[in-house]
């Protein structure tokens, strides 16, 4: 099944090719999760304290991904 991967900022380094720089498609098996996701991607988990599937936020590292997913990774953000 194929998914929407969606890197922020440092993260973007993990985009598998082909890729336009912030996405990418990603053929992943069908019982894929998110966690199993950004360990096949080599993304140390600790490094992604925010996960949105398609558009909400998920906080199930195992929640299983679906066909058409659109999972976004985002790393730590600090401001002031």
């Amino acid at each position: 099944m194929k998914i929407e991967l969606r890197l922020f900022v440092y993260l973007r380094q993990y985009l598998p090719k082909p890729n336009d720089g912030k996405k990418a498609v990603v053929k992943v098996p069908a019982e894929m999760t998110v966690i199993g996701l950004m360990k096949k991607l080599g993304i140390p988990p600790e490094t992604v304290p925010l996960v949105l599937i398609n558009g909400v936020q998920e906080p199930n590292r195992e929640r299983q991904l679906e066909e058409g997913m659109v999972v976004s990774l985002f790393p730590p953000v600090a401001g002031g």
